[in-house]
């Protein structure tokens, strides 16, 4: 393997370069290349094995990439430069070495302390000994990517408004900024975090006589105007972003005291809403050369809070929706009450009434009130029926039903969602089952429909599984005990959120609940209403590699089908 040979490496004498021999283009293109550019040896020691590699040429951007000069690299081995890499760098690169004897190509991602920077090196094989390196500069992509991931694992509160100001910064090279936060009900912009020296800041506040964190500075119509479909204005006069607030004279000497020249803003901007903005000050004779990194940052942010805003409003919703549903189930519970006792004194009253001596006329009318004051207690029965669903008082009512396609339905009705997301989805049925049970076969089909939702959304590869099997079946008695099993390929749950995914409202963990959506109500449910049915949910889990949800049920199989099978073994 590549360096890993204790010999010492054969000495090969360095051929010419091979740009100097090409024409002025050729040169001229290497030297301003916007990737950097190596020309290389591969070394072997006495056994012919690869060992190192040795730099022959490099182009400027190379140089400046690694942080190190030509005449420091030129002529030196890799493992002469950077003695301290990483040693499952070095397995990486001796597949370099494969590649260049195979001639073929390979790639590697490495940081470079010394100028802070992520770079991409990818080898272009000349022959079996000599090759050409060519870097590219990762740095922001990589950087944006951990970005994301940070905006996606937490909320804006958690990260702060200084942390999404100061990576700005990073992004730009600015000097000074400004991170304004749009509240829509004031039409104003809030300046919610600085950029650059803290006493510089503190400075300026004392001159314009107010703090700067916290101001609102008003919408400004005509600077939008000025955006149109642009999301950055590059290159304004700051005494026009101020004017509203501060005199244009006192903005001219503070640009002069404080080294500023030009200023830009960045709009932040997400699904028709604009949410804010970054107003950046560059130094005197410097301005933004590469707009793209900010672009794609200022989206991010923007989805961050455009996210924190949904998020707040839907706790609220939530809080609101749970307020007014305990209102409403005591309204229910309290008017079922009054409206009862008056109609059902109606109703016996009327009923004593027919059996005292009545003309036509008048049991005639009675009949009427008594039609209608039965119709009444029957709405007032349904009524408060709903109020029992709500507090989970509804009783399970039995029905001869057909397992195999209830179960079918139930596969059918998630079936969209598992080829959204590639998802196989099966159904293992026991054909011993019964065709027909004694159930509430509408809460079994809600309580299975329910965990299949659950396992679809919370897996991403592999597969669901809905499995019913016979466990027990007692011919004399006509009761057959059947399991269902749901299981799935997802992320599992940890022994520690085990309990917490049968709360209402919760889900294994509240990033879950970003990143999958839902409320975290169906496991609940159907716990509640397989306790109903009179039995449990089970579950067995592994992080990141599945759930089994399951759970037993007692069934009475009618008399008929019972009849119907003694009759056919006796055939």
């Amino acid at each position: 393997m590549l360096f890993t040979a204790k010999g010492r490496a054969k000495t090969i004498g360095i051929p010419k370069d091979p740009v100097k021999n090409q024409g002025k283009e050729t040169r001229l293109f290497y030297d301003r290349s916007p990737v950097g550019i190596a020309y290389q040896e591969l070394l072997f020691d006495a056994k012919h094995v690869p060992v190192d590699f040795r730099f022959i040429e490099v182009n400027p951007l190379f140089e400046r990439l690694l942080g190190l000069k030509r005449s420091a690299v030129v002529g030196k081995s890799w493992s002469e430069l950077f003695p301290d890499t990483e040693r499952s760098d070095y397995n990486r690169l001796s597949e370099f070495a494969l590649a260049v004897l195979n001639e073929s190509e390979r790639e590697l991602t490495f940081y470079v302390p010394v100028t802070d920077r992520w770079l991409r090196m990818k080898v272009f094989s000349v022959n079996d000994r000599f090759f050409f390196s060519v870097l590219t500069d990762m740095t922001l992509e990589i950087k944006l990517s951990e970005v994301s991931e940070l905006f996606l694992q937490k909320t804006i509160e958690e990260i702060g408004y200084q942390v999404i100001a100061d990576k700005a910064k990073e992004f730009t090279g600015c000097k000074y900024g400004l991170f304004n936060i749009f509240r829509e009900e004031e039409m104003v912009s809030e300046t919610v975090a600085l950029i650059g020296v803290k006493d510089s800041w503190q400075r300026v506040s004392a001159a314009i006589g107010f703090p700067l964190i916290g101001a609102k500075w008003p919408y400004d119509h005509s600077l939008l105007e000025k955006f149109g479909d642009a999301p950055i204005l590059m290159d304004l006069p700051l005494h026009e972003l101020t004017k509203t607030k501060i005199p244009k004279a006192l903005v001219k000497m503070l640009q002069k005291m404080f080294g500023v020249g030009e200023s830009l803003v960045c709009t932040i901007y997400q699904n028709g809403r604009i949410l804010g903005n970054f107003t950046l000050l560059f130094p005197s004779n410097e301005r933004l050369t590469n707009p793209y990194p900010l672009q794609l940052y200022a989206r991010q942010v923007g989805l961050l809070i455009l996210r924190s805003k949904t998020e707040k409003e839907l706790i609220q919703a939530k809080k609101d929706a749970e307020a007014a549903s305990r209102t409403k189930s005591r309204f229910l519970a309290n008017m079922s009450h009054e409206l009862r006792t008056p109609l059902t004194g109606m109703v016996g009253f009327g009923e004593l009434l027919q059996k005292t001596p009545l003309n036509q006329e008048q049991a005639h009318f009675l009949s009427y009130i008594l039609d209608a004051s039965r119709i009444l207690k029957k709405i007032v029965d349904n009524v408060l029926d709903y109020a029992k669903i709500e507090a989970d008082t509804l009783p399970i009512q039995f029905d001869a039903c057909e397992l195999l396609p209830l179960c079918q339905e139930s596969i059918r009705l998630v079936q969209y969602e598992t080829y959204k997301k590639r998802l196989s989805i099966n159904l293992d049925y026991d054909p011993a089952i019964p065709f027909r049970l004694l159930m509430d076969g509408y809460r079994l089909r809600q309580v299975l429909l329910n965990l299949l939702a659950n396992a679809v959304k919370f897996t991403e590869i592999g597969e669901v599984r809905l499995k019913v099997s016979l466990e027990n079946r007692n011919l004399e008695s006509h009761f057959t005990r059947i399991r269902f099993e749901i299981s799935d390929t997802g992320i599992g749950i940890t022994e520690s959120d085990m309990q917490r995914v049968f709360d209402a409202f919760q889900q294994a963990d509240c990033s879950d609940t970003r990143r999958y959506g839902g409320l975290g109500l169906g496991l609940s449910i159907s716990l509640r209403l397989l306790k109903k049915m009179g039995t449990s949910l089970q579950v067995k889990s592994e992080p990141n590699k599945g759930s089994v949800f399951s759970f037993a049920l007692d069934f009475e199989v009618p008399k008929e089908e019972a009849d119907s099978e003694e009759a056919f073994e006796e055939e």
